[in-house]
């Protein structure tokens, strides 16, 4: 598990490379693999909330919606940011 914004993704890259190198084998196994994917921006704004996985997804959001105005934006740096609510949903 690995946070999902930029050094999550580098993290995330480095130990992939690192199996490959050493283990190759491990990636034949069905299911070794898997990714736990968390949003990296929630906006709210009343009762609607939407979640973004990709800072792309949330840039072009923002440009289609006069760029967040009356919304409430929550920036995920890491799996810290979540709250004990938000942990729950996750899983």
């Amino acid at each position: 598990m690995a946070d999902q914004d930029y050094d999550g993704s580098h993290i995330k890259g480095l130990i992939l490379n690192l199996v490959q190198h050493w283990w190759p084998s491990l990636f034949q196994l069905p299911g070794f693999l898997l990714e736990f994917v968390t949003p990296i921006v929630k906006v709210a704004k009343r009762s609607t909330i939407q979640q973004f996985f990709t800072m792309q997804e949330y840039e072009q959001w923002k440009e289609e919606n006069s760029n967040g105005k009356g919304w409430s934006i929550k920036y995920y740096k890491g799996l810290g940011t979540s709250t004990t609510q938000e942990a729950k949903e996750y899983f």
